[in-house]
């Protein structure tokens, strides 16, 4: 008996010392702890598939922001990039908020 006591050598212990009951409980346990761990091992990969999928969706979306704001007498334009870089960021709407109030401004002064 060396100093390192696993919970496999734990079990074989309590087996070699006829304490039965003792190592199919700590057995028990151990195969517990395995399947938690696949558990928790699946949800972890499903958010990270789910984070890659929105990135990807949030990236396709981009491409389809025009270049340009064109106001209603569509005199002037306004730069989207400059609206974009200093409002919106990703989908949060406090963003949002800002850049359509951003966008009303601009539209004011045009």
């Amino acid at each position: 008996r060396g100093q390192t006591n696993t919970m496999p050598l734990h079990i074989e212990i309590l087996y070699n010392e006829y304490q039965f009951a003792a190592a199919f409980a700590v057995a028990s346990l151990l195969a517990l702890l395995a399947l938690v761990t696949l558990v928790l091992k699946y949800a972890i990969e499903q958010r990270v598939k789910a984070q890659k999928r929105v990135a990807v969706e949030r990236t396709e979306r981009r491409s389809d922001v025009p270049d340009a704001i064109f106001p209603p007498d569509a005199e002037k334009t306004a730069e989207v990039s400059a609206v974009e870089g200093a409002a919106i960021s990703g989908d949060e709407i406090p963003h949002r908020i800002a850049a359509l109030e951003l966008i009303d401004a601009l539209h004011q002064e045009l």
